[in-house]
């Protein structure tokens, strides 16, 4: 395989020379710097509900190795680097925060490294840059989840990947094996990578002594997963709380890995002119790797997905296709590069989509939060002996709980009443158990006030959305008949995962 300047000498190349005169290591320094200044301000936002699933299982080791073995293992490694980030910098919003910062920001560094495999420094910055300013990447780097750890993960193996194609050897073999399983670990998509991989080398150039490294590299692939394989799974309702996708989902997928519906129509007005004037023909091999591996990256994983989750069983949500977002990175890039425009031309369309993207992800990260910890301090404040405090779903009981312990006094008369006929399945993402509702006309007749926690959004097409609409409106109805006097109050207006209490008198 060619190394570099592949792509742009068949198609005028975007090329500014000061740039290609520049330090690579400089040219990495401008992503990461676009995405600290666009995340900085929001890591001490508070955490939402599955930030706090994070940092609860990630809390003690205890906790984590029984939650590993007998509930669930996805994001296992994750939480493992998680729990020995939080004995080291605590458990607080920005620390959590920063170490997802961190694998964002690495990854970008990654990306140029692959990047410049086949792209000059011009491109594989703008490239960079793209990257950094997506709203989906960028929302997503300062969360206490394992996205953008997987992010960094597929990153670093596709890169391992390209080099073994190129050179291929048992060192590379062994390195390509054990950043697949890292992937895996990191979340169970990860997976889907090797798909990724395998449609895109080709089958001509594998050969014998190609294969046999790949064929080490599966072997410690198989090794590696070999205990997920083997650990049974308890909770297999675990994602039962997502919907069937339709075609609309599948389209917003797309449309956020290419940074949204406009920056999608720009790329379109580009690809026109693609296959207008077909500046692909007499690409080298080279080329045709980078093609093929940018079009499988992006596309092979949302369409398996969306076709399993459409005939067996939903698991299609679009932040899960979050490292597909290098792919489409080096797609746009490619599109760009075969419009055969001029140096100008080309550079007003960098801008135009960075610019797009940029404000795109202001509004996006502006969203970050919920209202948690706002409404545990006034419950902290409010409630009195006498008073209840119930919340709906379940769950939120345990997030409120989080917030009360780091209260410096806690009022003992917030912890939430159960109202559940049993409890919520451990290790999450089941759908909520349907509420008791003799233990719930048991605490309405109490003279005491009652505050009901309730999720302030129910527009979600997730199933355990739909469900807790049905039981709300009675749940409501029995508190209403002893307590008809109400006031709603609403706590993270504005956030993610804004916070409703309705106090009945």
């Amino acid at each position: 395989m060619d190394t570099q300047g592949t792509v742009h000498r068949n198609a005028s190349p975007f090329e500014w020379h000061f740039l290609e005169k520049t330090s690579d290591w400089l040219l990495v320094c401008i992503p990461i710097l676009v995405l600290l200044i666009l995340t900085i301000p929001y890591l001490s936002r508070g955490y939402w509900d599955d930030e706090i699933f994070s940092v609860i299982i990630s809390r003690s080791w205890s906790d984590l190795r029984e939650n590993l073995r007998n509930y669930e293992t996805n994001m296992s490694l994750y939480y493992i680097v998680l729990y020995g980030w939080m004995r080291i910098f605590g458990e607080g919003e920005i620390t959590t925060h920063i170490l997802s910062l961190i694998f964002a920001s690495s990854s970008l560094a990654v990306f140029y490294k692959l990047a410049r495999i086949w792209l000059n420094k011009s491109t594989a910055l703008m490239g960079g840059l793209l990257f950094a300013a997506n709203s989906l990447f960028a929302f997503h780097s300062i969360e206490a989840r394992s996205y953008s750890m997987l992010v960094l993960a597929c990153n670093i193996s596709s890169l391992v990947f390209v080099r073994l194609v190129r050179k291929p050897g048992i060192w590379l073999a062994a390195c390509y094996g054990l950043s697949v399983v890292a992937c895996i670990y990191v979340h169970y998509f990860g997976i889907l990578l090797i798909l990724v991989h395998g449609f895109t080398i080709s089958y001509r150039k594998l050969t014998r002594p190609r294969f046999k490294y790949f064929f080490l590299s599966g072997i410690l692939i198989f090794l590696g997963i070999l205990p997920l394989l083997l650990i049974p799974v308890h909770n297999k309702s675990q994602i039962d709380w997502i919907s069937k996708p339709d075609l609309k989902y599948l389209w917003y997928t797309y449309k956020d890995l290419v940074g949204g519906g406009y920056d999608f129509l720009v790329l379109l007005v580009c690809l026109f002119f693609v296959v207008k004037n077909r500046f692909w023909r007499n690409v080298s091999d080279s080329e045709i790797f980078l093609q093929r591996l940018a079009l499988t990256w992006t596309i092979i994983p949302t369409i398996l997905l969306f076709i399993f989750s459409y005939v067996e069983k939903p698991v299609f949500l679009t932040r899960y296709f979050i490292w597909c977002l290098p792919g489409a990175v080096l797609l746009t890039c490619l599109i760009i590069a075969y419009t055969g425009w001029d140096n100008i031309r080309k550079s007003i369309v960098w801008l135009l989509l960075l610019t797009i993207m940029l404000k795109r992800s202001y509004v996006g990260l502006s969203l970050r939060g919920s209202g948690y910890k706002e409404a545990v301090q006034y419950l902290n404040e409010t409630v009195r002996p006498g008073e209840s405090v119930l919340t709906y779903p379940y769950y939120k009981s345990v997030h409120i709980l989080f917030y009360l312990e780091k209260m410096q006094t806690p009022n003992p008369f917030v912890k939430p009443v159960s109202i559940t006929k049993f409890s919520y399945l451990a290790g999450g993402g089941g759908r909520d158990p349907d509420p008791d509702l003799t233990l719930l006309e048991k605490v309405a007749a109490d003279r005491g006030k009652i505050y009901l926690i309730v999720r302030e959004k129910w527009d979600s097409h997730y199933s355990d959305s739909i469900q807790n609409r049905n039981w709300l409106p009675e749940i409501r109805k029995i508190i209403q008949n002893k307590h008809p006097k109400q006031q709603k109050k609403i706590f993270g207006f504005g956030s993610m995962e804004p916070i409703g209490i309705i106090i009945y008198e």
